[in-house]
């Protein structure tokens, strides 16, 4: 990551993408106790919403907020699969 990144992401990481959708098998209690936890989502750029994927129980940290709008910079620019591999 980037230096100070860890840090960062202990101290003040609390970004939640809105709207963020949980699958319908999911109940809202279950969706509360990942309050707190790291997740990871999809973005769906038709309903400009993020969509729970799974929990992330293999990470200590978050990504930092520098690293969540580097992606979602990403994201905006519409960065094509072929853009990644020639990169």
């Amino acid at each position: 990551g980037e230096p100070g990144e860890e840090q960062q992401a202990k101290e003040e990481f609390r970004i939640i993408p809105t709207p963020l959708r949980f699958p319908p098998r999911m109940t809202p209690s279950e969706a509360l106790q990942l309050d707190g936890r790291i997740v990871e989502c999809v973005w769906n750029p038709e309903t400009r919403e993020w969509h729970f994927l799974k929990e992330r129980d293999d990470k200590d940290l978050p990504n930092s907020s520098y690293t969540y709008q580097r992606v979602q910079r990403s994201i905006d620019d519409g960065i094509g699969e072929q853009e990644l591999l020639n990169w």
